[in-house]
């Protein structure tokens, strides 16, 4: 599946909003207000989780999108097994997916 890059108002982490994706849904921030914001019609993570709830609020938020805008690019085995478990492989990056991404960005391609 075609990656995107990481939307640039993103906080750096392993969970991240594809740049140009959001549909402004505003689904997450029902789920996760204090981890998304808004600029403009697109979302973006403004607070990486840091707990445990924040992680499965995050991941709900995940399950409820309208598209695999939100991603995961960590390799916290535990979070990624639930991932899988709910059907959200599309929503797992790895670091060289979200690379390529911003080069072809870059590129214009």
């Amino acid at each position: 599946m075609k990656k995107l890059p990481p939307h640039p108002q993103n906080v750096k982490g392993d969970f991240y909003v594809e740049d140009g994706c959001c549909i402004a849904c505003d689904l997450p921030s029902e789920v996760a207000p204090d981890l998304f914001r808004y600029e403009g019609m697109h979302c973006y993570i403004c607070k990486q989780p840091s707990t445990q709830e924040e992680i499965v609020r995050i991941i709900n938020a995940m399950e409820i999108q309208d598209l695999d805008c939100i991603q995961y690019k960590g390799g916290n085995v535990e979070i990624i097994n639930n991932l899988k478990k709910r059907n959200l492989e599309s929503c797992i990056s790895s670091e060289f997916q979200v690379f390529i991404a911003k080069l072809k960005s870059k590129l214009g391609k």
